[in-house]
């Protein structure tokens, strides 16, 4: 039930995102667009690490082995973290090359390699939350994931990118800054919830 509740809040708070990069406009919303398409890259690479993470944290605790389940959670995050960061470099340099086959219009383009920067700065961030949450997951801890979720998607992110994108006007720059904040308080509960079970 908490996974399910995890995955609801996510669409919920999701959508609320999508609704306020609507109010931006159709440019931004294409730009957008093309740097999730860029992005997913990334989420998926780490998604695998996660997944990975969860089956070796959970057969460790099973086998009551849980430095080794510890262990198994730390090194998924860092090569997570790692790649994700070397592929927001690469996306940064190479901005002008990727963001085209997403995209042919050349002002989505431009606009789009504006939050370029932002993008990268976030990729560490968003590793470290995603594998984490599925080692934590894996532990069992399903109701700590949701709690660090809810937190993330529909109270950082949503104030964040309303904020930052249209109270501040700093439009799809606004928008990667408030997803940024989210992933970076993610990663921070993450770790606290990480160090609190490890402790038990």
């Amino acid at each position: 039930l908490p996974s399910l509740g995890e995955r609801v809040l996510y669409h919920v708070g999701f959508l609320g995102f999508v609704l306020i990069i609507a109010r931006l406009g159709d440019d931004v919303m294409a730009a957008n667009q093309a740097l999730i398409s860029v992005e997913s890259i990334c989420f998926l690479s780490a998604d695998g690490f996660g997944i990975a993470a969860a089956a070796l944290v959970a057969q460790k605790l099973g086998a009551r082995r849980p430095d080794e389940a510890r262990r198994c959670a730390l090194i998924a995050t860092r090569y997570a973290v790692v790649l994700l960061t070397a592929l927001g470099v690469v996306f940064l340099v190479a901005r002008n090359a990727v963001l085209p086959l997403f995209s042919s219009d050349a002002r989505i383009v431009a606009l789009g390699a504006t939050a370029v920067p932002i993008l990268a700065l976030a990729q560490p961030f968003m590793a470290a939350a995603i594998v984490l949450a599925q080692a934590v997951r894996g532990g069992g801890f399903t109701r700590a994931v949701l709690g660090v979720s809810a937190a993330g998607a529909l109270v950082v992110r949503l104030s964040c990118t309303y904020a930052l994108a249209l109270s501040l006007g700093l439009g799809l720059r606004g928008v990667w800054l408030g997803s940024t904040c989210d992933w970076v308080v993610r990663s921070a509960l993450l770790v606290v919830v990480g160090t609190v079970i490890a402790r038990r």
